[in-house]
């Protein structure tokens, strides 16, 4: 099974900023981002010592589709805040946050952290959008977090997982399993296989992606 690489709607919207100048291509491939996170899922196997195993993965899985969210609805809340298309890509709602800020909005470093703040009063809509913008960047950093340690984490497992199929019958014959449901049980593994050797990589585009949400935002924002 092939595990289709899982990307956040919003790095999507900024891909296709950068390369169309629209959000199209982020409509199209929603369904499928869907369909993918749908497939990194962990199956259990009903074999202790596989479930034990891929239950690490799973663990794992958990913590980036996480980290995933909080980033989809970090752009989405500031897309919201200014009144804009939910979907719509990152670098428009921070374009347009800018435009309303009249010059106001920079950002300065709080430690390792960019805040977004006015120089004088502001409207409400462009203050939630400030406020909008250091959550997402908050959200941003966690991910960076997250991901790191699933990457790390999961690499270990990504070099195993291919030989825990050759344990399969010596397993299921051990649990007492017929012969007519090995197969079944196969192709389960074979799934989560697929689902641990694609974990790392898919961490690493999610990283990818929090930093350069923060990057778009110091670079919009920056003087």
């Amino acid at each position: 099974m092939h595990i289709r690489t899982i990307v956040p709607a919003f790095v999507l919207g900024i891909a296709c900023m950068a390369t169309t100048g629209d959000a199209s291509a982020a409509k199209k491939e929603a369904p499928a981002q869907q369909e993918a996170e749908a497939e990194l899922t962990i199956q259990k196997t009903g074999l202790a010592s596989m479930d034990q195993f891929f239950g690490q993965v799973q663990g794992l899985v958990d913590r980036l589709q996480a980290a995933q969210k909080q980033l989809h609805q970090g752009s989405t809340n500031l897309n919201t805040a200014l009144g804009l298309t939910m979907d719509g890509p990152l670098q428009s709602a921070l374009t347009s946050l800018k435009d309303r800020g009249e010059g106001k909005l920079s950002v300065a470093m709080e430690g390792n952290k960019p805040r977004l703040k006015a120089a004088d009063a502001v409207p409400a809509n462009v203050q939630q959008g400030i406020d909008a913008v250091n959550d997402m960047v908050d959200a941003d950093l966690a991910a960076v977090e997250a991901c790191e340690h699933v990457a790390t984490e999961s690499e270990p497992l990504a070099e195993k997982a291919p030989g825990m199929v050759m344990k399969v019958p010596a397993d299921a014959k051990g649990a007492g399993l017929k012969v007519t449901e090995i197969p079944a049980v196969t192709k389960k593994v074979k799934h989560n296989v697929d689902v641990t050797t694609a974990l790392p990589d898919q961490a690493r585009k999610t990283l990818a992606a929090a930093k350069e949400s923060i990057d778009l935002v110091t670079a919009v924002f920056g003087n």
